[in-house]
């Protein structure tokens, strides 16, 4: 192969190259879709030591391709969230699971990351409350 050709073919290959992660920017190549929450937070309110605080944030996929939550991070280890690992299908539904260790007494407010292929991805969801120990004699 002459020199001018193997240059022609380096050049195309990088302009290629070039076209592809430009488009990839815009997300053309990226299989998007919508989501949406029936609700973004919850509040507990006033809750005991001793009770539970968990809720179901259910969410629609709105758009025209599967949905795929990755993941879900928070910033605290007193929180966990459990959630579909399969692809929702348009226009269906299914929820979250978001639950707080009721065992530290106080106010808390705690965000939950919601990292999907969704065009608004990654999604805020809040939980608050106010813990509160048992009064004695109950």
């Amino acid at each position: 192969m002459n020199f001018k050709r193997r240059l022609t073919l380096i050049l195309i290959f990088i302009a290629s190259f070039a076209v592809v992660h430009y488009l990839n920017d815009f997300k053309i190549f990226s299989p998007k879709t919508e989501i949406h929450f029936e609700k973004r937070s919850y509040d507990f309110g006033n809750i005991s030591t001793q009770e539970g605080a968990s809720i179901y944030f259910t969410y629609y996929n709105v758009g025209k391709k599967g949905l795929k939550i990755s993941r879900v991070e928070t910033r605290c280890g007193c929180t966990v969230s459990t959630w579909p690992h399969t692809i929702l299908a348009p226009n269906k539904k299914d929820s979250i699971l978001v639950e707080y260790d009721t065992m530290q007494d106080g106010y808390f407010l705690k965000e939950f990351y919601l990292f999907s292929n969704a065009e608004t991805s990654p999604d805020v969801l809040y939980i608050r409350g106010n813990v509160m120990a048992p009064k004695a004699g109950r």
